[in-house]
């Protein structure tokens, strides 16, 4: 067997990649066209580097770092190492770390995220081990659609559920409702999206479903979404973003835009659903857990300064 190399993500990759990226991180849609599309819609002003590891014809890690765009910080970057178990203990995740942390150093960033679930004891040591600290955390959800407990509750006058696909060309307006509704997520920085480059990365999403996802208008103004990405041929679908505008909220529109949602998914086929809310979002916790869905795991968030001390190992 030929000795691992390490080197740059080529977009042939991806559906290499596919198998680690399921078995490593739980809860989101990993076909080669989710994973090609993610590296390659991130804008430049990220300046994303991405890594693989190679034995042969398998793909056994995987590694990046970009500056976090759809954040108010210019000094802020992101990462994810991930070394199949099977093939730990020998250097490779100390090797893509040391190029992700090169990287994002290189473009000035002075604090350094990651992510690691917190049942994964060897992936937190490794963060600790690298000087990162365990902060926000998310709460991930699974849903059998078939177990849902959908109210069927009443569309309020004026408004309507539309699937996304019959409003999908009203661009703008879709964008300042995911942006109205994303700026004030959780979060220990302030959102902020771009409408080019969120067309790209959200709505040009080729696993977003626009027959299963909804959008709720009220009085012909988009007010509320569920949008779903989907693999249809493995059954699977994850919420990609649930939210309302301000202007529309404690209405119960979100519950009727996601409750549209998994009936929509259930009739294309999909059996199971995931999510993940901050565990501070009570609301959207509530919801899930009204709707029928599960707890799995919690995905802790992971944070660097770099401004400090030493390179890590």
């Amino acid at each position: 067997m030929p000795e691992p190399e390490i080197r740059p993500f080529r977009p042939e990759d991806a559906d290499a990649s596919a198998p680690l990226f399921r078995r490593l991180i739980r809860g989101q849609i990993h076909t080669g066209p989710a994973i090609r599309h993610w590296v390659e819609s991130q804008p430049p002003r990220a300046r994303m580097q991405a890594w693989t590891v190679v034995e042969g014809d398998e793909i056994i890690g995987w590694g990046n770092a970009h500056l976090r765009w759809s954040v108010q910080a210019d000094d802020l970057a992101g990462c994810w190492i991930g070394v199949l178990p099977e093939h730990r203990n020998r250097g490779l995740g100390s090797e893509l770390y040391r190029l992700a942390e090169e990287h994002a150093r290189s473009l000035g960033a002075r604090r350094f995220t990651s992510f690691v679930s917190e049942d994964r004891d060897e992936g937190r040591a490794f963060a600790r081990h690298r000087g990162f600290r365990e902060g926000r955390r998310d709460q991930n959800w699974e849903l059998e659609v078939v177990a849902a407990e959908l109210t069927g509750r009443q569309v309020p006058e004026g408004a309507e559920v539309m699937r996304l696909r019959e409003v999908v060309e009203r661009e703008r307006d879709l964008f300042e409702l995911f942006d109205a509704a994303h700026s004030d997520m959780p979060g220990d920085d302030p959102y902020t999206l771009e409408f080019d480059e969120w067309l790209r990365e959200a709505l040009g999403d080729p696993t977003l479903d626009r027959d299963v996802s909804s959008v709720v208008l009220v009085d012909g103004r988009p007010a509320s979404f569920a949008w779903i990405n989907a693999d249809r041929e493995g059954g699977y679908g994850q919420n990609e973003m649930t939210g309302t505008h301000p202007d529309f909220r404690r209405r119960g529109l979100a519950r009727l835009a996601k409750e549209a949602s998994v009936r929509w998914a259930a009739e294309a086929g999909i059996r199971t659903l995931c999510t993940s809310n901050d565990t501070t979002n009570a609301d959207m916790l509530a919801l899930n857990e009204h709707l029928g869905y599960r707890p799995t795991h919690v995905e802790l968030e992971l944070t660097k300064r770099l401004d400090r001390g030493e390179p890590g190992a």
